[in-house]
Order: structure tokens, then C-alpha cells, then sequence
């Protein structure tokens, strides 16, 4: 099975470079060959200063998005994905470290779940311990919201009711995504 693995960015080079250094130190889930991918979406092609492959893949492919905008460069990952052949495609955000196990984990979700699409929950990152007072207000603001999101979101799953699965952590069952013909809306250039 071949897993896709990408990140959209704009000139976010250090944010980057951390993600995919966290990259390296990923489990391989059983049974995928996984591809790296980074849509470039800054026309100078910034990204390729940094652009590495992790270890834990088998292969990177960068590439830049020319037309600016998140739904652009999200629509260029699919098109990249089933161009590789991809089975499952996930998202991860460019400012993110995924921890040790979350790819295994997400892959073996969508392997037991029949879902078509599976998202997971982000946690804010640990302060480092001199942070300033405005840094901890802001950091304990975002671990708020984000407990307050992953509650609701637990809460309307586990009711069967419908929710929002954010392209931070995602995995999209490809062949699935080719016959709904489901894309990211362009008009909302972000």
C-alpha cells in the first residue's frame, strides 16, 4: 500500500525544516511503501532550501503550486498523490511535530474503520519553561480551544452526528476521493 504523506507551505522554511526533522523519528505502519510530499505554494520555490527525506520515508517529491492559495496547493496534493499512486493521502501542517506513532495510528484507524476519511486531534505543544507571561496566556488559550474542540468532536462522533476533520491531521482513502470527485473549494482562498 502506498501512503502519501504531505505538507502545503509558504515560506516557512524553519517551520519546516522542524517538521520534517520530527518526521524522521516516525513508526512505519505495516505494509506501505511511504512518499513524502511538500507543495510548495511560494513561487521562488523557498521550500527547496530545506526539502529532505525523512528517513522514515522511501521517497520525497516537492513540488510548487504556482497558483496562491491553501485550496490550491490542498487540490495539487491530490493530484500529486494519485499521480503516485497513492492509496491514502494525509495532511500534516507545516508548523506541526507528530509524535512517534501517529502515522502507524492514523493508517490503522482507516485500516479497521472502512472510513473514507479519518482526522485526529492536534495537541498545542508544551511551553519551554522561560516563557513570558504573554506566551503562556496564549499557549494556555490554544490548549483550551483545543480541548474544547476535541471534547465536541468525541461528543457528535460518538452520537453519530456529522464533524469537521481538519486537513492538520488527516488521511483521505484515495480511490474513494476519485469517485466523489470531492475537491477543496478554490473559491476560498485563504
Amino acid at each position: 500500500m502506498i501512503v502519501v504523506v504531505a505538507v502545503v507551505t509558504f515560506k516557512r522554511v524553519n517551520s519546516l525544516a522542524r517538521l520534517l526533522a520530527s518526521c524522521d523519528k516516525l513508526a512505519k505502519p505495516d505494509d506501505c511503501r511511504l512518499i513524502f510530499l511538500i507543495v510548495d505554494n511560494d513561487r521562488r520555490e523557498s521550500a527547496g532550501a530545506v526539502a529532505w527525506c525523512p528517513s522514515a520515508f522511501d521517497e520525497l517529491h516537492y513540488v510548487c503550486e504556482t497558483k496562491r492559495g491553501i485550496p490550491c496547493a490542498l487540490n495539487r496534493a491530490l493530484d500529486e498523490a494519485h499521480l503516485l499512486g497513492g492509496h491514502v493521502l494525509c495532511f500534516v501542517d507545516d508548523d506541526e511535530s507528530p509524535t512517534e506513532n501517529w502515522l502507524r495510528n492514523i493508517v490503522s484507524c482507516w485500516r479497521h474503520s472502512n472510513a473514507q476519511l479519518v482526522g485526529g486531534p492536534v495537541d498545542v505543544a508544551p511551553l519551554p519553561r522561560d516563557a513570558d507571561l504573554p506566551l503562556r496566556l496564549i499557549n494556555a488559550s490554544l490548549v483550551g480551544r483545543m480541548a474544547r474542540k476535541s471534547r465536541k468532536t468525541a461528543q457528535a462522533a460518538k452520537a453519530g452526528r456529522p464533524y469537521t476533520i481538519l486537513t492538520n491531521n488527516w488521511l483521505c482513502d484515495l480511490h474513494w476521493q476519485q469517485r466523489s470527485g470531492i475537491r477543496f473549494d478554490e473559491k476560498f482562498l485563504v
